[in-house]
Formats: C-alpha cells, structure tokens, sequence
C-alpha cells in the first residue's frame, strides 16, 4: 500500500512538473514569437476615405468599383518595443492601406467630440464589422504602451470568428500574438483585446464578462446582448480618465424590447451630454459594391424583408394587427407644455364614488384569467389636432379583480397625485363590457371590485353590451394614423423610456394569420397572448373615438382649448 503511495505522489509530481514545462515552453515560444518581429514594429496605418465614382474613378483594387481617394489619415507610427513603456518613436516606414467609406470615417476615428458611445445601426454589406476592427486598432494606437485591455464581445462564437476573419485581414501579423485558448490578442506592445461570448447555456451561470477590466468596448451584433448590457457598461473601470469608448454594431430587428433599448440609450444624458450617438452604416452607399447588386437584390427580395435587410428599416409583421403603428410617429416625448383637454372631454361623466368631483384621467381596463391590464390616457392639443396620450400601464398577473383594481389605484396615486382626497380629481375607467359578446365580464367581480377601493369604472358599450373586435381594432388604426396620416392616438416616452411598453410590444408584434378575419382571433389565449393592452386601450377609447362620437369629442376638445388661448 505504501509503495502504490508513493508511485502515485511520484507521477503527480512528474505530471506537475511536465505541466509546468509545457506551461514555460509556450511562454518561450510566444516570447520567441515576439521577439522574432523585432525590436521596432510598424504600428502605421493609413486609412484612406473613398468615394465610388464610375466615370472617372479608378480600381484600386481588383473585384471593387471605380472609386477616388477623397483624403487620408496617417496614424500611428515605428514603435519601440523595448523601451518602458513601448513608445512611438518616429514616422511609419511602411504603413498598412485601408480604405473606408465617408459614412465609416467617423465612426472608425471616433474623435473626442463625439459620444463615448456609438451605436452603428447598419444593413447587409455595410461594412460594420470592418469598422469594428478598425476602431479597435486606432484604440490600440490611443493607449499604445500603457498595458491597457479592450474588449470584443458577440452573441455567438460563430459572430466572434467572423470578427477574427476580419482581424487577420486587417491588422498585420507582426503587431499580435493571438492567444487561441484565451481568445487573447496580445499586441507586441503589451495592450491586449480580449474576445468574448455573450452566450449563456441557463440563468444559473455567471455573466461571461465578469471579472474582466476593459479601456474600451466592442459589440457585434448588439441587438442579441441585451441582457449583457449591463455587465458589459462595468467592464470599463480601467478607462483612460473614465472615458470608456464603447462602439456597438446592430441589426434592425423586428423586436420591441430592442426598439425600446436602442432609443433608451440614445436618450441617455449625464449633464446635459449624450452617451451614446447613432450612426447609419448602409449597404447601398458603400463604394465598395457595385450598384447593380442592389438593383439585382429589389428585383428579386421581397420588398419588406428589403427594407428590412438592406435599407435597416423597423417594418411591421406583413400581417399586423395594429398596421396603423408606426414607431418614429406614434411613439413620442411625452409634452411637458400641452393644453390638456382631458377633463372637459369627461366631464359629461358624474362620479358615484364622489359625487361632485370631476374626471382629469381616462383608464381602459381588460380582465383576463392570467393578466389584468389597465392602460392610461390623456387627450393633449399638438397643434389644432387632439391627440389621445398614453401615458402609463399596468398589467399584474394572476391577480383578483380586487387586487388588480387596488393597484390601479395605488398607481394613479403615485404617478398623477390623484385620487387622494376630498379635493383631489379622479379616473375614468372603461372596462370591457359585462354582458354578452366574444368575452365576458362579470360584473360583480370586476366592476365592484373598482368600486369597492373608490375608482369609477363604466362599460365600454352600456347598451349594446358588445364590441366586435375588428371595429376596436379598426378604430385604434384610424387613430394611429388615417388615410391621411392625421395621428391622433401616441405613445409617450419619457427621456427614451416607453410609458406603456407591454402596449407597444403588442401593437408592433400582433399579427394575424392569412385568410383569418378576425383580427386578434388568431391569438392564443394563455400566457403570451398579448391582445390585453390594446384591448384596454380600445375600451378607454371606443365611447369617444367610434365613427358616430369622434367628431365631437373632437369639437369639445378644440373648444375647450380656444377657451384658454
């Protein structure tokens, strides 16, 4: 026994030792590698910004169009790699050539008066990858010898390998040695750029970018890292006086929580200066690709998916529900300044719960058996147009009618200081009818349950006791923008941030399926059926806005407002 001991610590002890041998020899070769470049490396490069012209351009390179070289930028320089620090030490005998379009100039440079962040929005062929490379290298030249780390990260290994592609492309071998098990590029001068996925096998593992200490920061793809966002913005502790460049790549993506994302950062603001700035990379202004692959791709792309891939358009489901949305005009800053016309557009209506007190809210409510959502509205003046504001929602999950209804008015109390006292206004709440129809609505579970905490609450269809859907969902496209563009109904946003982003995602998501009449009939009543808040909305709305009421309330609205100009 003694003997089996002791082989077993002797063949540790010799498997520790071969490690360590291994260990040294690949630090000896790397340091080899090194050395073998010399002790003067050629970090030059000169990025040349070039402009497509067939007439009278030349090919300066085979496969590319005719183009002119409309300036150049000479950067970086000789550098000495044993000095301490490593430190440029004159002009570049033989420098690198790229070329970049007018539109990737910018972003590659990233000059001190831009936003320490970029956010690339970019189509098929625009060249975001190659500008994300680039970028990193003139980040190289701005923290030369400082031993400084950046960082690259992507979605998927597969993203990160077409970045390493781009890599050996562009940046010449004698700058890097690259570490394949670290997913390492260690530049002879000591900076490193550490390449990341993002991908998480289950919400039990750790972040993949935790514990890393980065100077600047590149995403590829960003619209599939959302949820690295966070960890990601922390990794830039080691930033050369906190400036933590950051440039993040993206697609158009047919999705509401990036929608939502993307314009909360570009709306983010420290002092009054912009975090982050917007950059459009696309494709079809490239001088790099010939015209005719275009016209090639419109001749034979389906004309959404083209405005989609190629023009990085946000398009709507081909068979949405609520095809009247249009983001860029009806999700909208919400009016500090604006004629509120609410209160006199309800006040036909008398309280029960406080006889006497008026109405300066309007709240639609849907029941469901899994979600209880109420949405919130104002009607404002924009111009001569009344124009109903959403301006808050709440959605609470398998909760009682009591429950929901409490907070409601929890809600209300703390977000529009109503609904507090004797002296303090109310909301309206127009909930689902109660009699019979495509769905049900009890009315002592429902409508008493508001009562019974102080809310008013009234049938969206008092007599008829019906709404048909497609005429709900007909009136909530007419008001999102008629024949005539006229918007009429507008989601707020409040510094970048959505006010009702369970409604949004319902209006930009909901589509039908083909041959099917009922606009939400196709919807799946479970746990991601999403018709809720437009239903609630279309409940708030249908006693004011239906073809036979929207005239006047229309007319009381601009009365009112001549009234206090």
């Amino acid at each position: 026994m003694r003997r089996l001991v002791c082989a077993l610590i002797a063949l540790a002890v010799l498997m520790g030792s071969d490690l360590a041998w291994a260990r040294r020899s690949l630090h000896d070769k790397q340091s080899a590698l090194v050395n073998a470049r010399g002790r003067f490396v050629d970090f030059g490069v000169v990025l040349r910004v070039v402009k497509q012209d067939l007439v009278n351009g030349t090919k300066l390179r085979k496969g590319w169009p005719k183009m002119v070289v409309l300036r150049e930028h000479r950067l970086g320089g000789m550098v000495d790699t044993q000095s301490n620090p490593p430190s440029m030490i004159g002009a570049s005998k033989n420098p690198v050539i790229w070329h970049c379009s007018e539109d990737q100039e910018p972003i590659i440079l990233h000059g001190d008066q831009m936003a320490l962040g970029l956010l690339v929005y970019g189509s098929e062929g625009a060249g975001k990858t190659t500008c994300l490379v680039m970028w990193h290298w003139i980040n190289v030249l701005k923290n030369l010898g400082e031993g400084r780390e950046g960082g690259q990260t992507a979605p998927t290994e597969k993203r990160l390998n077409m970045v390493r592609a781009e890599v050996r492309k562009l940046w010449r071998s004698g700058w890097y040695v690259y570490k394949k098990t670290e997913k390492l590029y260690e530049v002879v001068d000591g900076t490193r750029l550490q390449l990341v996925s993002t991908h998480q096998q289950s919400k039990d593992e750790g972040s993949p970018v935790q514990g890393f200490s980065w100077s600047w920061g590149g995403r590829d793809e960003g619209q599939d890292q959302l949820d690295a966002h966070e960890d990601i913005e922390s990794r830039g502790r080691e930033a050369a006086d906190g400036n933590y460049k950051q440039l993040i790549t993206a697609t158009a993506k047919d999705s509401s929580r990036w929608r939502d994302w993307r314009d909360a950062i570009l709306a983010a603001k420290v002092n009054g200066v912009a975090l982050w700035e917007r950059k459009t990379l696309l494709g079809k202004r490239s001088p790099f690709i010939d015209p005719s692959f275009w016209a090639n791709k419109a001749a034979g792309m389906d004309p959404r998916e083209y405005r989609r891939r190629v023009d990085a358009e946000d398009v709507a489901p081909e068979l949405a529900v609520y095809h009247g949305w249009d983001r860029e005009r009806n999700l909208v800053a919400r009016p500090r300044i604006a004629c509120d016309a609410t209160a006199a557009v309800l006040s036909g209506y008398q309280s029960y719960c406080r006889p006497g007190a008026g109405f300066s809210l309007l709240a639609g409510h849907d029941p469901g058996n899994i979600y209880n959502t109420t949405t919130f509205l104002r009607l404002l003046m924009f111009g001569e147009v009344p124009t109903w504001v959403v301006v808050g929602e709440i959605q609470t999950k398998q909760t009682t009618a009591e429950q929901h209804a409490i907070a409601v008015r929890d809600y209300v109390q703390a977000t529009f200081g109503i609904e507090r006292g004797a002296e303090s206004s109310k909301v309206l709440v127009i909930c689902d009818p109660h009699g019979r129809g495509e769905g049900q609505t009890d009315y002592q579970t429902v409508y008493m349950a508001f009562q019974r905490v102080g809310l008013d609450v009234f049938s969206a269809a008092p007599k008829t006791q019906r709404i048909k859907r497609s005429a709900r969902v007909g009136m909530l496209n007419r008001l999102l923008g008629d024949a005539t563009k006229r918007v009429r109904l507008v989601v707020a946003s409040d510094e970048g941030r959505c006010l009702a982003p369970v409604l949004v995602d319902a209006l930009e998501s909901l589509q039908k399926k083909p041959g099917d009449e009922d606009p939400e009939g196709s919807q799946r009543k479970d746990e991601g059926d999403k018709t809720h808040a437009p239903a609630a909305t279309g409940y708030a709305l249908w006693l004011f806005e239906q073809e036979a009421f929207t005239d006047a309330t229309q007319a009381v609205a601009a009365r009112y407002a001549r009234g206090r100009a």
